[in-house]
């Protein structure tokens, strides 16, 4: 009784008590509202819808993914790691970044420009923000050439 007393003003009734789940409109519990509470929320990035279509190789979208957070292991990031590992470029002997890998090297902007000639795009890659940018604006939807160039643009990242 103590405890009760301390609690405050509760009004206490004999009538049936009622379980409500105060994170739906409706009391229910539902999962999606239990994961809606649990989830971080976080401004949805204007790429994701298709990066992660179906129509996508996996391990090509979680590289592409990596690439698209500025988190792939370069030689320059592992380095910052404190990693005693060679920071050079593999093929041009340039220190190798993100940047430099996918679009300074000059290997892989032979293969870039070989892959666009390939999917009629004549244009050279640039750096990567300007290279997400076009991304954003000219991969989306559903159109079959679209389709093709985002499996290859993935393909490529992954093989470079």
């Amino acid at each position: 009784m103590r405890v009760i007393s301390r609690l405050g003003n509760f009004v206490f009734s004999m009538g049936k008590d009622v379980w409500v789940w105060r994170c739906s409109a409706d009391g229910q519990f539902k999962q999606g509202s239990l994961w809606g509470e649990m989830r971080t929320k976080v401004p949805r990035v204007p790429w994701a819808k298709w990066l992660w279509s179906n129509n996508n190789i996996p391990r090509h979208v979680f590289v592409t993914w990596l690439l698209f957070q500025d988190k792939l292991s370069t030689r320059n990031r592992v380095s910052r790691w404190g990693m005693q590992i060679s920071t050079q470029c593999s093929f041009c002997s340039c220190l190798e970044s993100q940047d430099h890998l996918f679009f300074a090297c000059k290997f892989s902007a032979r293969v870039w420009r070989m892959v666009l000639q390939n999917l009629g795009q004549y244009m050279s890659a640039g750096e990567w923000q300007h290279e997400k940018l076009w991304c954003v604006e000219n991969l989306r939807g559903k159109p079959l050439k679209r389709r093709i160039t985002r499996v290859a643009l993935m393909s490529t990242i992954y093989n470079v």
